[in-house]
């Protein structure tokens, strides 16, 4: 949860007490003697850090959550860390005030009694979007995109506060049209939370439960529903402008609506804002997909930290969900960084082929997505204990082995699989342990011998209450 240049720390939970566990100079991906200036310990480089303070912030987190920060300091090579630790629960334990570094071994492991690593809950990094969190207030005005950096601008008003939203339209990277798509009829656990934050911005943690959005890991649409949109055409509802405008137009018309931006805040600034005039100037923008990037925008790559726009209607009963991403970002990240995974180079000459997964087109090596399909589930059995159930169908015209394959619930507790799927057949997985699906909403995520995400699917609460019913997706 901890990350920096030269140290990186953990969470773990044992018998409702969370520990904080720190160690220093070993890299999330690097040997130990590369990242020590000096192969190894130093008598004052390498010092270990101590914790100094933690303090409860005054606004709770998501979904009443509280709010803590950690200072630590100490005499190694980075003296001073500040990071933002977003956790449930009030009972904290210590663990590591004088650490010695030169043990080289998992201090996770041997701090906490030598416990298993299936406690620990997340590891949490500094996020690319440092402030990432979700703006919940009422719209009030609107902006069209236009110019060389087109953006859709709405004006916010939140417990009294004003703010602008800034919403991409057009790409900056070949090809310029975005990837949008309006699901007018948004169902997900994500909703219940949301509906319960007070009107304001609320920061979000970089993990599955923090309330967060991730394209890919939070099941919250199949990417082949995306389709590729220009921002301002001839013609009606036929451009990205036109397609926010009417959802806006509808919300702004409704005195009930509900707007939730998630993305990254600015601001307050000392000058007026420059669409809206209003003082002092601030809003959210980043409302896009926040991974994949490549080239000049890679340190914009997170994970749980994608930007979208939610709209309720509480006198309908109905969300609405735009989300946006770039046809330049990839579909398959690295769960910590949210960097592209490496896929088969190229041979000269041939097709690349698409770099999102596309309605119509086959599943590749390279994006596997919709291989095998989630087809259906049963989440809440008549028998005491519950047997819970998957189904599975093989969409391709070949059998496929699901060796190293899994399914991961919400907190991406993973379950493996094994054995042949015929081509065109559906397999009943019996869930066992660690994996569960709750009768509160979850997500079920089908892994591939990879890691890759091939499928996703994700039910609500209300849905989990159809008693030995079997939801389809």
């Amino acid at each position: 949860m901890f990350s920096g240049h030269d140290h990186r720390g953990e969470i773990a939970v044992r018998n409702g007490i969370h520990y904080f566990v720190l160690e220093g100079n070993v890299g999330l991906r690097l040997d130990w003697n590369t990242v020590s200036p000096t192969d190894g310990l130093h008598p004052t480089k390498d010092s270990p850090f101590t914790f100094v303070e933690i303090t409860e912030a005054r606004d709770p987190g998501f979904n009443g959550n509280k709010t803590y920060q950690v200072e630590l300091k100490g005499n190694a090579q980075q003296y001073r860390f500040q990071d933002q630790v977003r956790l449930s629960g009030a009972s904290y334990r210590i663990m590591t005030s004088q650490l010695k570094l030169a043990a080289r071994r998992s201090l996770m492991h041997d701090s906490l009694g030598r416990l298993d690593p299936a406690p620990i809950l997340h590891r949490e990094r500094n996020m690319a979007l440092k402030n990432y969190g979700v703006l919940k207030g009422r719209p009030i005005d609107r902006r069209l995109g236009a110019g060389s950096t087109p953006h859709y601008q709405i004006r916010m008003v939140a417990d009294g506060e004003a703010f602008r939203i800034a919403i991409n339209v057009k790409s900056k990277q070949s090809p310029s049209e975005l990837l949008y798509l309006v699901d007018d009829r948004f169902q997900h656990p994500i909703c219940e939370g949301l509906a319960n934050l007070d009107e304001g911005f609320h920061p979000l943690p970089s993990n599955p439960l923090g309330g967060g959005l991730d394209y890919i890991r939070g099941n919250l649409f199949r990417p082949t529903r995306m389709v590729p949109l220009p921002y301002d055409v001839p013609g009606p509802d036929n451009d990205l402008n036109e397609k926010f405008d009417a959802l806006v137009q509808r919300a702004l018309a409704d005195e009930s609506a509900i707007v939730y931006a998630f993305g990254e805040p600015w601001g307050p600034e000392t000058a007026a804002d420059r669409y809206f005039g209003f003082k002092p100037g601030r809003g959210i923008h980043d409302i896009h997909m926040n991974q994949g990037n490549s080239g000049q925008f890679m340190g914009d790559n997170g994970v749980w930290q994608d930007g979208g726009l939610l709209v309720h209607f509480p006198e309908q009963s109905q969300w609405v969900a735009v989300f946006t991403a770039f046809q330049s970002q990839a579909w398959h990240t690295d769960d910590r960084t949210g960097h592209p995974l490496p896929v088969a180079p190229t041979q000269p000459g041939t097709d690349p082929g698409p770099n999102v997964p596309t309605s119509g087109v086959p599943p590749t090596d390279d994006l596997p997505d919709g291989l095998v399909r989630i087809v259906g589930a049963l989440v809440n059995a008549v028998k005491t204990p519950e047997d819970e159930f998957v189904t599975l169908l093989n969409s391709s015209p070949q059998a496929i082995d699901l060796a190293g394959w899994h399914l991961a619930d919400k907190q991406k507790a993973r379950m493996p699989l094994a054995g042949p799927l015929p081509a065109g057949e559906t397999r009943r997985i019996h869930v066992q342990a660690p994996m569960v699906l709750s009768n509160k909403g979850g997500i079920i995520t089908l892994l591939d011998e990879r890691g890759r995400k091939v499928d996703g699917v994700s039910y609500t609460k209300e849905q989990a209450q159809q008693v030995g019913w079997t939801l389809i997706f």
